[in-house]
Order: C-alpha cells, then structure tokens, then sequence
C-alpha cells in the first residue's frame, strides 16, 4: 500500500477560530450506562461468552433495518438511549454516514452514541477537502453534503486516517451560536498539547497518545479551547472489546493506524484499497488496554485480531452480519455509502439472531 504523506499544513488558529455568535445552550452531560457482568467477554467472533466484560462497535452507520455498522447488523430496542454530541435524541435523528459508539448487550444495543469528529466554522475549502479547527477534511467520497462556505459551522462525521485527515462521511449543518467540538488524537506540538496540529492546551503527560475531546469557552466574542480529556472509546464501556473502524497504512510489519499508536502482526489480511480497516482492540477503564509496553502511546506497538476489510462472514458476537455492500467487504447494502441519504427509518429489532 502507499504510505500516506505524514506531514500537515499549519493553520492558523486565529483563522480557524473566528469570532462566532455565542449562546448555544450547555450540551446535556451523557447519562452513564451500566454494561454491567456478562456481554461476549474478550472475543468478538461467534457466540462465545466468557461471562465477563462487554461487546462495543464504533464505526458509520452504513445502513438501516435496525442498523449496520462494521458489516455488523444490529438490532435496537425503540426506546434505547440515543445521545447526539452527547444530547438526548430518538432513534429517529440517526442517519447514514453517522459515527456511532455502540454498547451491545448479548443480543441488541444497550446504548448508542452519535459522535462529530469536529464541530466548527469552516476556515477554507478546496478541491475534494474543507478546514475546520485546523483540521483537514476529505470530503471526496461524500454522495450527498449541504452547500458549504466559508465560515459556516458544520458538524463532521467520519475517521480519521494515520495523518490526522478526517475521511468525512457525512456533514450536517449547524447553527452559527453552536458551540465546538474536536475530538482526535492528542499530540506534543512544539511544548504544547495539540490535535491534528490545532494546539488545545498544556501537555499532559496522561492523555498524549490517546483519544481526546476537547470544549471550547466563549471568551470575549471568540471561542477558546477550554476542557481536553479523554474520550470514552464506548460511553458506558468500561473493559471489554471493541470493533473499531479506522484507516491503516503499512511500513514493512507495522501498521499505523489512525489510532493513535501502532499495530503489529504478522500475516495481516490486506485492507481495503482506501486503506479502510476493521480491528478487535481490548478496552480497560474506558480507554484502549494498555497491555505490552508502549500501547496506548504514539507510535506503541499492539497486536490485535482484526475482522479484514468489512469483518469475516458469520456472527459477530451472536449479531447477524449482512451480505457484502458497496465498499467491497461486508458492510451491508441498505443506506447507499457515506453520506447518502438516509435508508429507510430505523424500526423495532427483527427478533433475536439465528
């Protein structure tokens, strides 16, 4: 596979962070959910239950008839917690192209979060990409966005590659009075802790290499980085395994990932052509297991057991998994791909899995 370019454009912050109207109300703080004893353990194929631990999936809804995510077909009670950036939604308020963090129980979702990457005004657009908080978007592979211009605040959804690109699968506007949000990998940049190049803060020696999610305070017309902490890789997941979709690229027998640390295995199934991947990683305390030395740092190494470009064929911790999509693995048919239009409404769980 071709290595993808590492370096990144500066951006100015003051640029990225123009003045904005202030007054967007408070984000609702998620409702803690109790996975409690039980879930599929510490494997993520077939129906083997160990007793202890959970199941989580973060991936794009990539379709509809409960929902598809990772290839995975997940069914839902009506009435399970939906939380959009973290405010209480229905059902009804998830699209394809979403990104979502789901806490499974033994047969439906326990839980389910729909997450941006960044939430911003827009800073610059391009060619097939868009700025937002310094953040390059790769937009070439959306089937369906609104009109964007400069200074209009969006929310992104999509995965980040090993560069710290956002492979955007869906863009919805917002109001000019919301607040942002940028979640992504924290980094040392020059003294200071930063994400994809946009510095949020003093460095902290507990978050750099790993997942974050930064606020941002009003101050004085323009909006600040305010709070950085560690971003729950499945809200209400606190040990267990989780599917994650990411992008990979390989160097010999490492493989980055946009993960923020690297993966190592030997005979390794190739990913797919955009370099789109589907890994089972360990999670402890909420955040990727430590495990070997060096995990959980930039540029650790873990070994992990990885599903291949859309997850093998089969059960997925005792959930249906449909037939081949349009990305070349297993990623169900319903939906079109990222950032189509929505399939049909989510409806009731089918029954429970053969």
């Amino acid at each position: 596979m071709k290595r993808l370019a590492t370096s990144r454009r500066g951006f100015m912050q003051a640029v990225a962070l123009l003045p904005f109207a202030f007054g967007a109300k408070a984000a609702e703080k998620p409702k803690p959910h109790d996975h409690g004893i039980g879930g599929t353990g510490a494997s993520l194929r077939g129906n083997e239950d160990q007793g202890i631990g959970g199941t989580g999936i973060v991936g794009t809804i990539t379709g509809f008839g409960s929902i598809i995510v990772n290839g995975v077909r997940i069914p839902y009670p009506t009435d399970v917690p939906v939380y959009l950036d973290g405010q209480r939604a229905g059902t009804d308020k998830m699209r394809v192209g979403h990104v979502v963090r789901v806490l499974l129980s033994r047969t439906q979702a326990q839980s389910i979060h729909v997450t941006s990457e960044v939430i911003g005004p827009i800073s610059g657009i391009g060619k097939g990409r868009i700025d937002v908080l310094a953040q390059s978007v790769d937009v070439t592979n959306l089937a369906a966005r609104p009109r964007l211009r400069a200074g209009q605040v969006i929310a992104v959804y999509g995965i980040r590659k090993p560069d710290g690109t956002i492979v955007a699968s869906r863009i919805e506007g917002r109001p000019a009075s919301t607040a942002p949000i940028l979640r992504g990998i924290a980094e040392r940049r020059n003294g200071n802790l930063a994400v994809a190049g946009f510095v949020v803060g003093r460095p902290s020696a507990n978050l750099l290499g790993k997942r974050v999610v930064v606020t941002f305070l009003n101050s004085g017309g323009q909006w600040r980085p305010g709070k950085v902490k560690a971003d729950d890789i499945v809200p209400g997941l606190t040990r267990g395994t989780v599917n994650i979709e990411t992008f990979v690229e390989r160097n010999g027998s490492t493989i980055r990932a946009g993960l923020g640390f690297h993966l190592n295995e030997n005979g390794i199934q190739p990913p797919g052509r955009d370099g789109r991947a589907f890994v089972n990683l360990p999670v402890a305390g909420g955040n990727f297991d430590p495990g070997p030395p060096g995990f959980g740092r930039a540029d650790g190494r873990f070994r992990f057991n990885r599903m291949g470009p859309g997850g093998p064929r089969g059960h997925f911790g005792g959930f249906n998994r449909p037939d081949p999509g349009p990305w070349g693995g297993h990623m169900g048919p319903p939906g079109g791909p990222p950032g189509a239009p929505p399939g049909p409404p989510p409806g009731p769980p089918p029954g429970p899995p053969p």
